[in-house]
């Protein structure tokens, strides 16, 4: 963490820095953020309390929700440093605040020991995506050559699909797609739009 220390003790001799520094160090300030830093524990701790439920986060978890647990470890890693940093002030005023107002010891230690959960449970899922990262992309890739020769031969009109299985995300894609086509507009106003939508018709499946 490196060296640590109070503005409020260190710029004391520095006349116009302790001034400047008087003017937003105060017994109501500290209380502010102290109770803002609750508020965002609280929120981070019932983020990671869901993210951690047993049998929620796999793979596909991961892939489809990667900002929100980047965001969520964030938000976390923020309100334990502050809580850590601040709660050494030499002010007694302001530890007696930041105790008074932030969680009790054991929520904070609680919180520190779920962000570490995510975190480690997210390092192994990262570091078995990257070995098997080569491995996947050739599978995938000879897949999806083997279905563009199967679609490709059913055109010719003598080959019936035979592996196609329902999958209702494709069923909504392609009903979006057609949906989306039926809607275009040929009017020269309506033109911008309708580029926009010919480019991407639909979000993905």
């Amino acid at each position: 963490m490196g060296y640590v220390v109070d503005l409020s003790v260190e710029w004391s001799s520095y006349a116009a820095a302790a001034a400047a520094l008087g003017n937003v160090l105060s017994a109501a300030n500290v209380q502010t953020f102290a109770r803002r830093n609750k508020r965002r524990a609280v929120v981070a701790m019932e983020k990671l309390r869901g993210f951690l439920t047993q049998g929620r986060l796999d793979e596909k978890f991961l892939l489809d929700n990667l900002e929100a647990l980047m965001s969520c470890m964030r938000e976390s890693n923020v309100a334990l440093r502050w809580r850590f940093l601040h709660a050494r002030a030499r002010s007694k005023a302001y530890r007696e605040a930041i105790h008074r107002e932030c969680a009790s010891d054991d929520e904070t230690i609680a919180l520190l020991l779920q962000t570490s959960q995510l975190e480690w449970r997210l390092k192994a899922m990262f570091e078995t995506l990257l070995r098997e990262k080569a491995s996947k992309w050739q599978a995938c890739r000879e897949q999806s050559a083997e279905r563009l020769k199967e679609l490709s031969q059913y055109f010719t009109g003598e080959v019936l699909l035979t592996r196609v299985r329902r999958d209702e995300s494709m069923v909504k894609w392609f009903a979006g797609v057609a949906q989306t086509v039926a809607s275009l507009d040929y009017e020269e106003e309506h033109a911008t739009v309708t580029g926009r939508k010919i480019r991407n018709p639909t979000p993905n499946p």
